[in-house]
């Protein structure tokens, strides 16, 4: 399944790296969530290195959010491909058979998103482009909105390992007090984000089918209820 996002330009062995792996590990962390620091541009965590350039990012920063899916598949992937440092994976070598999947789906996206329509097609190139646009820019913000929801909301918690790089919370409970859900009882919006408003369920459990979110999300609440322990929860109209 994971060959699907190569298909739609993504490489599917860097997102396994920068998310189930960094992401899911290191939440809110910078320097182990690789997430954070994609885009130096932005900064969401006060662990981050301050540029005078960042007190202007209210401004810009939606903006930048409409490219992310297009800055993604043309640079990250493979300014991924060139760190030698991941987080905590230091000295990395990709293989050979990687770099090789990475060409090769990377063209395969160009050509039938772009070469196949224009040149044999014959539909005009500039409708091509603006269509690709149009579908990265919507995709960017659906992207982005789906972060930021989860994680860059006020009450998330950004931790920061201590002088022996040591981040001093259980694992659930970091994921806990990183993560917040937004609206669950929404359908439509647990359907455009693929689940991703029931972002605890996602990842105190982050092997569990999104399917099952919306239940396990339930259980999470009555737990909360019952235990007198605060729901990490916001809703967009607040």
């Amino acid at each position: 399944l994971a060959y699907f996002g190569d298909l739609m330009g993504m490489n599917s062995y860097i997102w396994n790296i920068r998310h189930n792996i960094q992401h899911h590990t290191f939440t809110n962390v910078a320097g182990g969530d690789v997430l954070l620091d994609s885009i130096p541009f932005i900064r969401v965590s006060p662990q981050q290195k301050k540029f005078p350039i960042h007190k202007y990012q209210v401004w810009y920063v939606p903006f930048l959010y409409m490219f992310y899916s297009i800055f993604w598949v043309f640079f990250i992937d493979f300014n991924m491909f060139k760190q030698k440092q991941m987080g905590n994976y230091k000295n990395m070598h990709h293989s050979w058979q990687e770099w090789t999947k990475l060409i090769l789906f990377k063209s395969f996206y160009l050509f039938y998103m772009i070469i196949f329509p224009a040149w044999i097609i014959n539909i005009p190139l500039t409708t091509v482009l603006i269509g690709f646009l149009i579908y990265h820019v919507v995709a960017g913000i659906l992207l982005s909105t789906v972060v930021v929801l989860g994680h860059c909301v006020v009450g998330a918690e950004y931790s920061a390992p201590d002088e022996n790089g040591v981040i001093q919370n259980s694992f659930m409970q970091h994921e806990w007090n990183a993560t917040y859900d937004c609206n669950t009882n929404s359908r439509w919006l647990h359907w455009i984000t693929g689940g991703l408003n029931t972002h605890l369920a996602h990842h105190l459990f982050p092997k569990l089918c999104h399917c099952h979110y919306l239940a396990v999300t339930r259980i999470i609440k009555e737990h909360c209820a019952e235990h007198r322990v605060n729901y990490q929860h916001y809703s967009l109209g607040d």
